[in-house]
């Protein structure tokens, strides 16, 4: 008996030699070996089927499909002619329930194989889809796709078209990720004029990337349970604008970049979170403001509001026309590149409980703040945290810190990030905050180093 064998073991006091045979891992159980499968990629797992005759068919049991194209060391038509038929190996000789499938696609192929993938996937019970195909085009799916019960996960990255029913969809869906030109329909939806309803009642998660509305000018969508939306839209896209309603007394979380061709209309939410990142096409400069100003304006309970320099400029330049809403409850502000002195002062008179303050200092304007005749309540009383990136020690840079040190009674920490353009090193910038007129006592200043263009010798702490 080889030593390998073998294991001792205490019983009675006495050790007694168990052999414990040459392979183990074939004596598992048949889940714990599908378990086991599922954790290595498919291509790997399908590999096991030459150990021997008893191995032949337990990579057939797998619940978790990988498949990348590029994994293939072939090229050119002998690439998608292997790949496709590994794909339908996989799926026909499949014979258990699927969890997750998981299809990557960097090659152009057929529509009508993307179509069957699914559709065998589905019959097998599939919980989480994730579908990138970006080169494929033309893929319709069948309105029975969305009346699949088990779907609780579907991530669509490829030009295809959704045919989307009246009523609920995908009933037990929690995330929907769409992207890549999906294109949704509904076929009660009239050319060029009608309502397109989504009805989601379990879904939590929606996030869209350059979507279309095909025939659609109000895009309806009812999610009770919905906590986060987020929508990229093409800056380019701009003949594929519409109204989007959104109906989620639980949404918390709302995302917009892009082109912000949509119009939004939040209605029964409670958003806490919100980023508006949009730089939109030129023929649609116009409608930013209203169209920001209106989605600002129905989320009462915000604390965190991310804008873009573009978004804030047309706020605080249509406020006769439409005033600035008071921001009662927000208590972080985060502005992105190029924003200016005046529209962030404006800004900070609107938002009374603000305590955290993050800044892009790159391309900071130089603004005389010694001529500012009523400071903001949030700097004086209540603003705590302040963090300022991409420091490059310019004149602008250097009054706007000088500012808030100097006015913010209760300031408490504050952060500096270094430019990657820098002249200064970082123990420059702390000693050069240091001397500062300060208007409390700072726990911290902490600077964060980047990449420095310095040649002195002070040492990087």
């Amino acid at each position: 008996m080889s030593r390998t064998n073998q294991i001792y073991t205490a019983s009675n006091k006495k050790l007694r030699l168990i052999d414990i045979g040459g392979d183990r891992i074939s004596n598992l159980p048949d889940d714990v070996i599908s378990q086991i499968l599922s954790c290595l990629s498919t291509r790997d797992s399908a590999r096991t089927c030459v150990l021997s005759k008893n191995w032949e068919h337990k990579w057939t049991s797998i619940y978790n499909i990988q498949i990348d194209d590029a994994c293939s060391l072939l090229r050119g038509k002998v690439r998608v002619a292997s790949f496709v038929s590994f794909v339908y190996r996989i799926l026909f000789t499949h014979n258990s329930s699927i969890k997750s499938f998981r299809l990557t696609c960097k090659m152009k192929y057929e529509p009508i194989h993307l179509t069957t993938w699914i559709s065998t996937v589905l019959r097998h019970k599939i919980q989480n889809l994730e579908i990138t195909a970006r080169r494929c085009r033309g893929i319709v799916f069948p309105r029975s796709f969305s009346d699949c019960n088990s779907l609780t996960e579907l991530k669509l990255m490829l030009d295809c078209t959704l045919k989307i029913p009246v009523d609920n969809c995908f009933p037990n869906l929690k995330n929907l990720y769409l992207g890549g030109g999906v294109k949704l329909l509904n076929d009660q939806c009239p050319p060029n004029n009608g309502n397109l309803r989504l009805s989601f009642p379990l879904l939590e998660v929606l996030v869209l990337k350059s979507c279309r509305w095909l025939n659609a000018k109000v895009v309806e969508i009812n999610a009770p349970s919905l906590t986060r939306f987020e929508d990229e839209s093409s800056y380019y896209d701009v003949n594929n604008s519409c109204s989007i309603m959104i109906c989620g007394t639980k949404l918390t979380r709302f995302e917009s970049s892009g082109g912000l061709i949509n119009n939004y209309v939040v209605s029964g939410s409670s958003v806490s979170y919100a980023v508006l990142n949009n730089n939109p096409h030129v023929t649609l400069s116009n409608l930013l403001g209203p169209r920001a100003q209106m989605i600002l304006k129905g989320f009462l309970n915000l604390k965190h509001l991310i804008l873009s320099s573009c978004v804030l400029k047309v706020l605080t330049e249509l406020k006769q026309a439409f005033p600035l809403p008071i921001f009662s409850q927000l208590n972080q502000l985060e502005l992105l590149a190029d924003t200016k002195s005046k529209e962030l002062l404006e800004l900070l008179q609107v938002t009374p409980s603000l305590e955290s303050l993050i800044l892009d200092a790159e391309c900071w304007d130089d603004y005389n703040y010694e001529g500012v005749e009523v400071l903001p309540p949030c700097i004086m009383l209540r603003l705590k945290e302040f963090k300022l990136n991409n420091f490059q020690g310019t004149t602008g840079q250097i009054n706007l810190a000088k500012f808030i040190m100097k006015n913010a009674e209760n300031l408490e920490k504050v952060f500096v990030t270094v430019g990657w353009k820098s002249l200064m090193s970082q123990n420059k910038i702390k000693h050069l905050l240091s001397t500062f007129p300060k208007s409390s006592v700072f726990e911290s200043v902490v600077v964060i180093g980047r990449k420095i263009k310095s040649t002195d010798d002070d040492s990087i702490a």
